[in-house]
């Protein structure tokens, strides 16, 4: 059983630690992160994603918004036309005041 734990929290551990690379698997939203934080090449970081307080990914094909359970910071976002159907990662994100979606 503690194994299986290990395994499981394995994945989850890379969005935790403090500068760890993290993973944004939809590009379009890895983009609109990118653009937000003013870092366009390199591996996005924990320390990345808790910068922004506004990021604008209004059509950019977004499915899956992992990633932004760590933008700790995050305000505002735009998603207008994009084909988002789970919110869960933004659960978290309690400084989140306005979220434009549809």
């Amino acid at each position: 059983m503690r194994t299986s734990a290990m395994v499981v929290l394995a994945p989850v551990w890379g969005l935790i630690g403090m500068g760890a690379e993290t993973v944004v698997p939809n590009p379009g939203l890895e983009g609109a992160i990118r653009t937000a934080v003013g870092k366009l090449k390199g591996d996005l970081t924990v320390s990345d994603l808790e910068s922004p307080t506004e990021i604008e990914a209004r059509g950019r094909n977004i499915e899956d918004l992992t990633g932004l359970e760590c933008a700790v910071k995050l305000k505002e976002i735009v998603l207008f036309d994009n084909r988002v159907s789970d919110l869960f990662p933004l659960a978290g994100v309690s400084a989140l005041e306005e979220l434009s979606i549809g």
